[in-house]
C-alpha cells in the first residue's frame, strides 16, 4: 500500500504523456518521434513498477533512468531513488532525491532535504563501520609470566627438629654411656632397663635432625606452593 501510494503520482502522468499535443513548430517526424518517446517511457515505467513491487530493485532503477532518460518527468527521480535505496545505493538514492528537489513544491522540499540528510548519515556511518572492519585487529599481549618466588625455611619446623635433636640427642648420649658401663659391669637388669631408652632416644633424635634439614630446605614449589613429608618404603621422602 505505501508503494502504490509513494508511485500514485506516476500513474496518471504518464498516460498523460501520449495525450499532449506536439509543438505547433514541430514537423511530422518529430511529433512521430516524441510520441513514440512517450509511450516507450510509459512502458518503462509501467515495467519498473513491476519490477519494484517484485522486490526486483536493480532491473527496476534501470526502467526508471530509461523512461527518465526519454521523458525527464521529475516524478521518475523519486521514484528511482525509492528503489536505489532499496537496492543499497545511498549514494545514489541522494542524487536522485537531490535532482528532484529541484522541480519540488516548496512545502516538500524541506521533508526532501531532512531524508537527504537521513542517507548521508548512514553513507557516513556504513563508511566507519568498513573502516572499522579493514583495520587490523588489535592484540592485547598476554601479561609476563610470573617469576616463580621461593620462600626462605620454615623456622618454626626448625627449631621443633633442632629441640629434638638436641634433647633426644644427649638422652642417647647418657643412655648409650650408661648401657656400656653396665654391660662392662655384667650388670644385666641395669642393662636391659637403659637399652630400650636408649633406642627410643636414638631414633626421636635422629627424627629431629630429619625436621631441622626438612625445615632448613623447605620451599614453595612454583606450580601450586605444596610441599610433603611422608613416609616411604625406604624411609622419608621430602616433596619440595
Amino acid at each position: 500500500m505505501v508503494l502504490r501510494i509513494l508511485l500514485m503520482p506516476l500513474w496518471t502522468s504518464p498516460s498523460s504523456w501520449a495525450q499532449e499535443p506536439p509543438p505547433t513548430d514541430a514537423t511530422p517526424t518529430q511529433a512521430d518521434d516524441a510520441d513514440l518517446n512517450r509511450a516507450e517511457a510509459k512502458r518503462l515505467f509501467d515495467v519498473g513498477v513491476q519490477l519494484y513491487e517484485e522486490g526486483q530493485y536493480g532491473p527496476a532503477i534501470e526502467a526508471f533512468q530509461r523512461a527518465y532518460d526519454l521523458t525527464e518527468h521529475p516524478e521518475l527521480l523519486f521514484n528511482m531513488a525509492n528503489a536505489q535505496e532499496r537496492h543499497g545505493d545511498l549514494e545514489g538514492a541522494i542524487r536522485s532525491l537531490d535532482r528532484y528537489r529541484l522541480d519540488a513544491e516548496p512545502d516538500e522540499r524541506e521533508v526532501l532535504s531532512r531524508r537527504i540528510l537521513s542517507l548521508e548519515a548512514r553513507v557516513k556511518a556504513a563508511e566507519t563501520a568498513a573502516a572499522a572492519a579493514a583495520a587490523p585487529p588489535t592484540t592485547t599481549p598476554p601479561p609476563p609470566l610470573a617469576t616463580p618466588t621461593r620462600s626462605g625455611p620454615r623456622w618454626a619446623i626448625v627449631s621443633a627438629g633442632a629441640l629434638t635433636f638436641a634433647t633426644f640427642g644427649a638422652t642417647s648420649a647418657v643412655t648409650y654411656g650408661a648401657s656400656r658401663r653396665f654391660l662392662r659391669n655384667e650388670d644385666q637388669e641395669s642393662y636391659e632397663t637403659v637399652r630400650p631408652v636408649n633406642n627410643v632416644s636414638l631414633a626421636l633424635a635422629g627424627l629431629g635432625l630429619v625436621t631441622t634439614t626438612v625445615g632448613l630446605t623447605w620451599r614453595k614449589r612454583p606450580s601450586d606452593g605444596t610441599a610433603s613429608v611422608r613416609l616411604g618404603p625406604n624411609g622419608i621422602v621430602a616433596n619440595f
